[in-house]
C-alpha cells in the first residue's frame, strides 16, 4: 500500500460504513451541539488551521536536525475501523519490520517521514478540516486528523503515535553476555522464603520465591527441585536498575530509588538444591535456562549459581 493509497484505504472504509451503517448514527459536533441518541447531527469541525503548513515545515526541520534515522515507532490508525496498533522498526530511514497486535486488516508500515508526507497530501487535497500535533523537541508526529468533506460521514481518518524509541530495536546485551556465570551474581539479598542474588550495581537480579504448600515448620522443600516442572517456585531473572532497592523493607524513604525492571526472563529449566538450618538457607541452582518474557532477544543460560538467605522466614513489617 503506497502512501497515496493509505488515504484511499480510509475512503473505502467510509464507503463500506455508509453502505452498512445504521440510520440512527450520531456524530459529535463542535461547541454548542447537543446530539441526542436516535438523531443525526452534522459535524461542525472548524476550518483548516491557518498555520498548519508552517508548523508542518517547522516540525520536519526539527526532525531532520534531530537526525533520528533508526527507531521503533508504535502507532494506531484512527478511523471507522477496528482498533489496532502497529509497531514499525525503522533502520536508516526505511521500515525494516512491521508488526500488528491484531490482524483485522493490513496496512503498510510507516516512518515519521511517511506521516509528514500523509499530512502534506491531505493539505494538498484541501480538506474541510485537518489538525496535527508534533513533538516540540524532535518534531516527530504525535497525531493528525483529517475530515475530507463536511458532507460525508465516516471518512474522517488520522493517526495517533504512541511512542518513538530511538535505536534499531535490537536488544542490548545482558551483563556478562547470553551465557552468565556465578561471577555475575555477587550479592545475596536475604528475605522471606526464597533466594535473591544479583550484581553489585543491582542491574542484574535472580529471584526464586517459594509459593507452594506450607507446614508449621515452614515450606515443604523437595530435593532436588526441577524448576521446569515444579510449580511451587516462582523463578525469574530481571535486568534494570536498583532492582533490590527497598528489598525486604516496608519503609521507603524519600531519598531511596525505586526499582526499575527493563527486561524480564522466566526460568524454564534448572535444578535447585537447597538446605535450611534455622534462619539460614543455602542452595545451588544449576543448568538454568531463562526465556525472555517479551520473546525478544536470546535465551540466556547460567551454568551454576550459589545462593544464600540469612533471613529465612523473615518478612518486612
Amino acid at each position: 500500500m503506497t502512501r497515496r493509497n493509505l488515504s484511499f484505504f480510509f475512503a473505502l472504509i467510509a464507503l463500506f460504513a455508509s453502505a452498512c451503517g445504521s440510520a440512527t448514527s450520531v456524530e459529535v459536533g463542535g461547541p454548542g451541539d447537543d446530539p441526542t441518541v436516535g438523531e443525526t447531527t452534522t459535524t461542525t469541525s472548524p476550518p483548516v488551521d491557518a498555520d498548519i503548513d508552517v508548523r508542518l515545515q517547522a516540525a520536519q526541520e526539527r526532525w531532520n536536525t534531530a537526525d533520528i534515522t533508526s527507531y521503533v515507532v508504535a502507532w494506531s490508525p484512527t478511523c471507522f475501523c477496528p482498533a489496532v496498533t502497529f509497531t514499525d522498526t525503522v533502520v536508516d530511514g526505511a521500515v525494516d519490520s512491521h508488526k500488528a497486535d491484531e490482524t483485522f486488516f493490513e496496512m503498510d508500515g510507516m516512518t515519521i517521514d511517511d506521516m509528514f508526507a500523509e499530512i502534506q497530501l491531505a493539505l494538498d487535497d484541501e480538506p474541510f478540516h485537518i489538525e496535527a500535533e508534533f513533538d516540540e523537541e524532535t518534531g516527530a508526529v504525535i497525531s493528525y486528523w483529517v475530515d475530507v468533506d463536511e458532507r460525508m460521514a465516516d471518512e474522517e481518518h488520522g493517526i495517533v503515535v504512541h511512542s518513538v524509541t530511538p535505536g534499531d530495536g535490537t536488544v542490548p546485551e545482558l551483563p556478562g553476555g547470553p551465557v552468565l556465570t556465578a561471577a555475575d551474581f555477587t550479592v545475596d539479598h536475604g528475605c522471606g522464603h526464597g533466594f535473591a542474588t544479583g550484581s553489585d550495581d543491582q542491574t542484574l537480579g535472580l529471584v526464586l520465591i517459594y509459593t507452594g504448600d506450607w507446614t508449621e515448620e515452614g515450606p515443604i522443600l523437595a530435593e532436588p527441585i526441577d524448576l521446569a516442572t515444579n510449580k511451587d517456585w516462582n523463578a525469574r531473572i530481571s535486568v534494570g536498575a536498583d532492582l533490590f532497592s527497598n528489598w525486604c523493607d516496608d519503609v521507603i524513604e524519600e531519598h531511596e530509588p525505586t526499582p526499575r525492571t527493563d527486561r524480564e526472563f522466566t526460568i524454564s529449566q534448572g535444578i535447585l538444591t537447597s538446605d535450611v538450618n534455622g534462619y539460614v538457607a543455602s542452595g545451588v541452582i544449576s543448568g538454568l535456562v531463562a526465556e525472555p518474557v517479551d520473546g525478544i532477544g536470546e535465551t540466556i543460560e547460567i551454568a551454576e549459581v550459589q545462593l544464600r538467605n540469612d533471613l529465612w522466614g523473615f518478612y518486612a513489617g
